[in-house]
């Protein structure tokens, strides 16, 4: 109750996850771990050397479904936080949007006349979108090549 680790200790495996895992594995042709085999590498090796890297587009996948599942997982925040300074960013948003409360933006505010509402829930919405969109340009290189180019002639 009312720590941080709230938000990380309960999605830490997902079920879904390791499935697209062992489906992306599955899919890696076997010549590839048997020519390492023959090098003479061994478990390990194959697995950082040979496997690791060639699933790095799902990881970064991965990574990015549950970074937007992160920040908009707003439900973990009702049922274990009641520290307003433990809330995530989607549950002040919501309480921003729907509920109609500003009392967040009170000390914020420190002019004559308060800001419209309108523009205060718009701001909202751009702090609450700027992550995501900062960070998929450099991630999209991930999604747009091909995991097995080049590694398999034949």
């Amino acid at each position: 109750m009312n720590t941080r680790g709230v938000y990380v200790v309960l999605h830490m495996a997902s079920a879904f996850h390791v499935l697209v895992m062992m489906s992306f594995f599955r899919t890696i042709p076997k010549e590839l771990e048997e020519s390492a085999r023959i090098d003479g590498a061994g478990e390990m090796r194959t697995l950082m050397r040979i496997m690791l890297p060639l699933t790095v587009p799902v990881l970064v996948t991965l990574t990015l479904w549950n970074l937007v599942m992160h920040m908009n997982q707003f439900s973990d925040n009702l049922l274990y936080v009641t520290d307003r300074g433990k809330f995530v960013l989607q549950y002040v948003l919501q309480e921003i949007l729907i509920q109609d409360r500003q009392d967040s933006f009170g000390s914020l505010t420190q002019t004559q006349e308060p800001p419209a509402p309108e523009s205060l829930k718009m701001a909202s919405i751009m702090v609450a979108i700027t992550p995501l969109l900062v960070i998929y340009p450099f991630l999209l290189k991930y999604f747009e090549k091909g995991t097995m180019v080049g590694s398999v002639k034949g």
